[in-house]
C-alpha cells in the first residue's frame, strides 16, 4: 500500500504540473495570435519618440533590410560581450533567432527608415520545463550609439511594460551578462528590475555568465519620459 500511495502522489504531482503548463500556454496563445504584436494596447501618440517612429512587427512582417539592420546593430553592440562569455558568438544562430516565427519586434526608425534601436521580444513561459508564469521575455534590446542617452531605451521598455500589463501577463523578463555592468544598472536602477527566482544563483549555480532579471506586473503602467 505504501508503494501505491507513493506512486499516486507522484502521478498527482505530474498532473498538477501539466495542468499548470497548459494554463500558462493557454494565456500566451492569444498574445501570440495578435497580428499587431500588442501595439493596439497603446495610444498612437506613444508610437513616436524624438523624431523616431516606433512600430511593432512579427518577424515574418519585417523586410529583409530591416532585419539585416537589426542584426548589424546587435553585432556591433554585443558581439564582444558574447565572445567574452561562455556562450560565444554564433552569427548564424543569432540571425535564426531574429527570424524565428516566435520573434516579435519593436523597432525605432528615423524618417529615412534607418534603425535607431529595436527590441526582440517573445510571449513565452518563464521556464520551458516547469512554466509558472506567462511572460513577455525581452531577448534583445539594442540602441545605436548615436541615439544613446536620450531615453530611447527607456521608452522602448516602457511600451513593452504597458503591453504586457494590458495583456494580463505576469512579468517582463530578460537575461543580461554579468559582465555587462552598464546594462544591469539600466535595468535595476532605472527600470526597477530585480533578480528573478529562476536565476541560476537561486538554484545553486553560481558560475553562470548571466543573470535573469524580471519585473512583475500587476496593472497597466504609464510610459516613462
Amino acid at each position: 500500500m505504501g508503494k501505491k500511495s507513493k506512486d499516486h502522489g507522484k502521478k498527482a504531482l505530474r498532473v498538477a504540473r501539466e495542468e499548470k503548463r497548459r494554463a500558462v500556454f493557454a494565456r500566451l496563445a492569444p498574445c501570440n495570435a495578435l497580428d499587431d504584436c500588442g501595439s493596439s494596447c497603446l495610444a498612437p501618440p506613444l508610437l513616436a519618440f524624438e523624431g523616431l517612429a516606433l512600430r511593432f512587427a512579427a518577424a515574418r512582417d519585417l523586410d529583409a533590410s530591416t532585419r539585416d539592420a537589426c542584426f548589424a546593430l546587435l553585432e556591433a553592440n554585443m558581439r564582444a560581450h558574447y565572445e567574452a562569455s561562455d556562450w560565444g558568438w554564433d552569427a548564424k544562430e543569432k540571425r535564426g533567432d531574429l527570424s524565428s516565427s516566435d520573434a516579435r519586434f519593436l523597432v525605432a526608425e528615423d524618417a529615412s527608415g534607418a534603425v535607431a534601436g529595436f527590441v526582440h521580444f517573445r510571449f513565452e513561459p518563464d521556464d520551458d520545463d516547469e512554466p509558472r508564469r506567462a511572460a513577455l521575455y525581452v531577448r534583445e534590446i539594442q540602441v545605436a550609439a548615436a541615439r544613446r542617452g536620450n531615453g530611447l531605451g527607456r521608452r522602448l521598455m516602457s511600451l513593452l511594460h504597458v503591453v504586457a500589463s494590458k495583456l494580463d501577463l505576469d512579468a517582463v523578463m530578460l537575461t543580461v551578462f554579468k559582465a555587462n555592468a552598464a546594462a544591469q544598472r539600466f535595468y535595476v536602477e532605472k527600470l526597477k528590475y530585480a533578480v528573478d527566482g529562476d536565476d541560476p544563483a537561486n538554484h545553486g549555480v553560481d558560475d553562470a555568465c548571466y543573470v535573469i532579471l524580471s519585473r512583475p506586473l500587476k496593472r497597466a503602467l504609464a510610459p516613462s519620459n
